[in-house]
């Protein structure tokens, strides 16, 4: 398979770990590719329990968001006359999902690896946010507060110990590139596949907008970003 080996990640929802369920959107992110690994475009790609479908690029990728769902949903793809599905699973709180889809040339025979996400911002700063879709500031943070961002981290439903996570951020101007603050990692033992990360925010045009990465600069894992939009980044897209 190569893009996401055996593992994936953050997210998900097993009781007991304290991450919210206030998403309000789930976004489904993929790779379509035949049995020798090559990308295939041209496929629509739909969610057949609520039709929202996405159509593959020259790279074999698609993107499609939808409303959040528990358990499992049908995902199918289709290019001309052929015509396949496969079952994902999410729980409740998921964020986000990344699936890679390998086919063989008649649709019909399918193997999938799932990357499930899911992060928010916890303790003191959790009053100065809203943990959504993406995350949004809500009020001033006040001066040289440090933040703390969780994030869970499974393979498949199995979660995940010691992924690396990250937090970054970047300034206003769309070409800014984006400087890591933190890393950490996801525990064992009880609370495993869960991690979080303390960060200081700055409410100022040089950290216009944060995101959590997860897992971050793990091999042959694609990285998946949840969004954190402050004030100053409102002020900019505004004008």
């Amino acid at each position: 398979m190569g893009l996401l080996l055996t593992l994936d990640g953050c997210g998900g929802g097993s009781a007991g770990t304290g991450i919210g369920t206030e998403t309000r959107s789930l976004t489904i992110e993929g790779t379509l590719v035949s049995e020798t690994n090559k990308p295939l475009a041209g496929v629509t790609v739909t969610i057949l329990e609520t039709g929202d479908s996405s159509v593959t690029n020259t790279a074999g990728q698609f993107t499609i968001t939808t409303d959040p769902f528990e358990g499992d949903t049908t995902l199918e793809y289709q290019r001309g006359k052929k015509r396949g599905s496969t079952i994902i699973s999410a729980q409740q709180d998921s964020g986000a999902i990344q699936i890679v889809l390998k086919v063989n040339p008649l649709f019909d025979e399918v193997t999938a690896d799932s990357l499930v996400v899911d992060s928010r911002i916890v303790g003191r700063c959790e009053s100065y946010f809203e943990n959504k879709t993406p995350i949004r500031q809500s009020n001033r943070v006040p001066s040289g507060t440090r933040c703390v961002a969780k994030a869970r981290v499974l393979t498949g439903t199995t979660p995940l110990a010691h992924a690396p996570i990250a937090i970054q951020y970047r300034a206003c101007e769309a070409d800014s590139p984006w400087i890591t603050v933190t890393l950490g990692e996801t525990l064992s033992g009880a609370n495993i596949g869960v991690g979080q990360v303390r960060f200081p925010f700055v409410d100022d045009g040089q950290h216009c907008v944060y995101r959590i990465i997860a897992p971050f600069r793990l091999d042959g894992v694609p990285e998946l970003a949840r969004e954190i939009h402050t004030f100053t980044y409102q002020r900019f897209v505004r004008g």
